[in-house]
């Protein structure tokens, strides 16, 4: 079971994901832990990324889904990817599978292409000026709040049709911490009960 959770900066990524994760029981993996010094850098002097900036960072997390799939782990994942060419990176490639003693590449691609997972993707709808008020409270936090509104330029809200294996699921700002889980919750096992 793949999930990954997408928004702006400040909407609750990984606070849904670490309550979600557990909730699932799986591991969680914050998409900002896998940013490179450089990226990080420029975040703290209020420079946005540019999609360049971005592309390496979202090779290593398609890599961590690829990776994890091919193993036949779940896993769930924070991450912005407000793009939708973003998020067609981030899911693009199928993962090769693990190569067993005589196997031919032809077998491993044929393996891993019937255990294509259904991807979970949480988009947590936002309000300009809720997402404000809060990361002007966070400490500790590489992002500043003065790069909000160039999140807001970049989003590109996901639709259902970007990929047929993507099972999209909005969640309102409105709800609440807890009411938010059980609904993502709820989405994700019902589909996944249905696709597999």
């Amino acid at each position: 079971m793949q999930v990954v959770v997408m928004g702006v900066a400040g909407s609750g990524k990984t606070t849904v994901g670490k309550a979600l994760a557990g909730r699932l029981d799986l591991p969680f993996f914050d998409a900002d832990d896998f940013h490179s010094e450089a990226n990080k850098a420029k975040m703290v002097k209020g420079i946005a990324l540019t999609d360049a900036d971005r592309s390496s960072w979202l090779d290593a997390l398609a890599k961590l889904l690829q990776d994890n799939q091919a193993q036949g782990r779940g896993l769930v994942l924070a991450a912005s990817c407000l793009k939708k060419n973003y998020r067609t990176q981030l899911f693009k490639a199928k993962p090769e599978g693990i190569k067993k003693a005589g196997e031919a590449v032809e077998q491993i691609r044929e393996r891993a292409e019937s255990k294509q997972a259904l991807i979970n993707l949480i988009y947590l709808e936002s309000e300009k000026e809720e997402i404000m008020q809060r990361l002007a409270s966070r400490k500790d936090h590489f992002f500043p709040s003065s790069l909000i509104e160039s999140q807001f330029q970049t989003l590109e809200v996901p639709e259902p049709e970007e990929n047929e294996n993507i099972n999209l699921i909005n969640i309102p700002s409105a709800l609440n911490l807890e009411a938010k889980i059980a609904l993502a919750a709820t989405k994700i096992l019902a589909r996944s009960h249905q696709f597999g």
